[in-house]
């Protein structure tokens, strides 16, 4: 995903303070009232609202603190980044409360407790979850959604909550009735109330597992029509991957469909295999692709 550093909204004071915090991390992180991330992409409008309520806009560099709830207001979307390389992205009119969080790259224990809201959601594991992973959670009103070192997606709406696993070692979904384990990408379940248990797993359909990804979509206005009858169908495998953009517009695609201002018809199908890859673009106007379709 795209990732474009815009211009600091706070003295540069702060900032050099932050990255003192990000690099020297042995446990800089207990109190409240010092950084524990920050703001890597802003689209829209984007909020925090501290402990004691107090709210502010949040622009790209803006550092993070406990406590912090994030919302994304309207057509509002935004990439955090923490000091264990966790990377969160949530989409429109969406809310995540970040409870409690704490890293140390000594010792390399830590804990990251997120409580999730009505929204769509993406969490990349960072540190915390290849040390510490039965310490990081998020909270739903439905279920917890807890890891073995992964990335996933998840949607709560009113009385639904979605889970789908992205890649990694496993998710495991689960409340006070039941739980389940999704350890295959592309893997999903569906809660439908926190007194019934979490749905077998199941393969979510490309569609299903589109509709995630349009939400996180860093990118321009532009957008794509399917015509009715268009089947979208992706088998790829990818593994130990990096998978990295730097500059504006650019993009990395790797083992993935992605259809840009186009209008599509008939049958699109990847199955393409990736392992063991680094798929990088660096400037302006780039991209980089690996295993994947895309349509322009």
């Amino acid at each position: 995903m795209p990732i474009a550093l815009l211009r600091p909204s706070f003295p540069c004071s702060c900032f050099f303070l932050f990255l003192f915090c990000f690099l020297s991390s042995p446990l800089c992180l207990a109190s409240t009232e010092q950084p524990i991330g920050f703001v890597a992409v802003v689209r829209g409008n984007v909020i925090a609202i501290d402990g004691s309520g107090t709210q502010r806009s949040l622009v790209a560099k803006d550092t993070l603190y406990i406590s912090d709830t994030v919302k994304t207001i309207s057509n509002g979307r935004v990439q955090l980044v923490f000091i264990d390389k966790t990377i969160i992205s949530l989409g429109r009119n969406s809310a995540l409360k970040i409870a409690d969080y704490a890293w140390s790259d000594e010792s390399k224990k830590g804990v990251m407790t997120t409580v999730a809201g009505d929204g769509v959601f993406r969490f990349m594991g960072g540190a915390i979850t290849k040390y510490s992973p039965k310490k990081f959670t998020t909270q739903t009103p439905l279920a917890t959604i807890g890891v073995r070192g992964s990335m996933y997606s998840c949607r709560v709406s009113g009385r639904s909550l979605q889970v789908l696993f992205d890649g990694g070692k496993g998710v495991d979904v689960s409340n006070s009735v039941g739980s389940v384990a999704l350890t295959i990408p592309g893997q999903g379940t569906t809660v439908n109330s926190a007194t019934r248990a979490p749905r077998s797993a199941r393969i979510f359909s490309a569609r299903e597992a589109a509709a995630f990804q349009v939400e996180f979509d860093m990118g321009g206005s532009g957008g794509s029509t399917l015509r009715p009858g268009t089947q979208l169908r992706n088998s790829s495998s990818v593994t130990n991957s990096s998978n990295v953009a730097i500059g504006k517009n650019s993009r990395v695609h790797m083992g993935a469909i992605s259809i840009r201002d186009s209008i599509v018809g008939g049958d699109i199908s990847n199955e393409s295999d990736v392992r063991d890859s680094a798929n990088v673009a660096v400037g302006a106007d780039t991209s980089a692709n690996t295993g994947s379709i895309v349509i322009e």
